[in-house]
């Protein structure tokens, strides 16, 4: 039984440790999510700034002609 006390003990601290690993692992992907969320949300503002734009030069080039 000692032997398979020892083991399980490894195991345990084993699992422990990927668990830690994957928490690890997790809190960086959502980091990197969210960074990637905050550079959409640019270029959607640049998008639409350059949509906006386009838009009153037409307007504009509608009433020289």
């Amino acid at each position: 039984t000692d032997r398979l006390d020892n083991m399980d003990t490894r195991l345990s601290g084993k699992l422990d440790s990927l668990s830690a690993q994957m928490g690890h692992m997790k809190g960086e992907l959502i980091a990197e999510i969210r960074r990637v969320d905050a550079r959409i949300d640019g270029v959607d503002r640049e998008l639409r700034t350059a949509i906006d734009i386009r838009e009153r030069l037409a307007a504009l080039e509608a009433r020289r002609s």
